[in-house]
């Protein structure tokens, strides 16, 4: 028995997009946005300096820490229209 010859190893040459924030990059590998995704839009904002996350105190017999998120307001002209739009929602200036 004779197998027809193949074409060998293919090795796909690619690189990763460069710049992607974690939202488009879960978009881009899952088709679809999740809490994590969002979480890591809060902590790459943080990053970028449009918010802070500062640990607050702990109540006297919780185990669990508290942060508080708060925005910054700051030039938004370098962000996706997303991110503008998700700085935009009231949710920031809370605890948790």
């Amino acid at each position: 028995e004779k197998w027809p010859k193949g074409r060998g190893v293919i090795v796909p040459l690619y690189e990763p997009p460069q710049n992607l924030p974690p939202a488009l990059a879960e978009v881009v590998a899952y088709e679809r946005i999740s809490a994590k995704g969002l979480t890591a839009t809060v902590v790459d904002l943080a990053v970028k300096g449009y918010l802070t996350i500062e640990e607050t105190k702990r109540l006297f017999f919780s185990f669990s820490k508290n942060y508080e998120i708060k925005r910054i307001n700051k030039d938004t002209t370098p962000l996706h229209s997303y991110e503008i739009k998700y700085l935009d929602l009231d949710v920031f200036n809370f605890s948790f």
